[in-house]
């Protein structure tokens, strides 16, 4: 049986590190419940119809808004990094 040098020990620590702190920030990034609740709420409000668009790939679109996904990869919703909170709503072109 091999003995553990200390670069593979060095290694070992710096992986583990690693990913703790990607698993930590990926999670950290996630949309907030109450944020995303009220974001649906105020998709009701709203009238939702196909629009006319001379590039379809410019409009944004309300139907990726789904309380099975987080609201931060939602069409036109922008997040914050560190905290999860909903900083921005960009409504036009829906």
């Amino acid at each position: 049986m091999r003995k553990l040098n200390f670069h593979n020990l060095f290694l070992i620590v710096y992986l583990f590190t690693f990913c703790f702190i990607v698993s930590h920030s990926l999670l950290a990034f996630r949309c907030l419940s109450d944020q995303s609740s009220a974001l649906l709420q105020l998709k009701q409000e709203f009238v939702i119809q196909k629009p006319y668009f001379d590039d379809p790939s410019e409009a944004k679109n309300m139907d990726t808004w789904k309380a099975s996904s987080d609201c931060c990869v939602w069409d036109g919703v922008t997040c914050n990094i560190s905290t999860g909170h909903v900083i921005s709503l960009d409504l036009s072109n829906s």
